[in-house]
């Protein structure tokens, strides 16, 4: 019984390493300090540094300066997750630097397994992957084909796509 496969043959180790490499190759931004926009958006935004006043940060521009009305930046889960740091750990940048590291981790991850099974949706219905495509790629009522099964699935993704960029919202 092999206990690693190749990541090219198995979802389960190219989803492992890319997660585990995310983390590894941004793990040296733990130790720095806040930089740029986190000195006015964290540091200096007094609004989510306690949490009887987080809900106005909630409800307010994402940039707490001046400008923030002129940016149009409205980041209310962004906001509570900063608020709610603040309030765990206080003014320990390598903490929210961890954070942010280990969810690049899980969302490296993730992006690489939606990836994986699409690509498999793709082989199954284009009938690459088997000789027999399983009933739902099967298009048009056609029997023992594909028919117009991967021309939909490609639809699908397609309009999934322009429905979520955030230019045609």
């Amino acid at each position: 019984m092999r206990t690693w496969d190749s990541p090219l043959r198995s979802v389960r180790s190219a989803v492992f390493l890319a997660g585990a490499a995310a983390v590894l190759l941004s793990a040296n931004s733990v130790l720095n300090d806040f930089a740029f926009g986190d000195i006015s958006i964290i540091v200096e935004n007094t609004e989510i540094q306690d949490l009887s006043t987080l809900p106005k940060a909630l409800i307010s521009p994402y940039w707490p300066n001046e400008y923030g009305k002129d940016l149009g930046l409205w980041r209310p889960v962004a906001t509570a997750f900063y608020g709610i740091q603040w309030a765990a750990w206080g003014e320990n940048a390598a903490m929210f630097h961890l954070l942010n590291v280990l969810l690049h981790g899980v969302v490296t991850a993730l992006v690489v397994l939606v990836l994986a099974e699409l690509a498999l949706l793709s082989l199954v219905c284009s009938g690459t992957a088997f000789l027999s495509p399983s009933p739902s790629c099967r298009g048009g009522g056609k029997r023992g084909g594909v028919g117009r099964g991967g021309v939909v699935v490609v639809d699908v993704r397609k309009s999934d796509v322009l429905r979520f960029h955030p230019s045609r919202n």
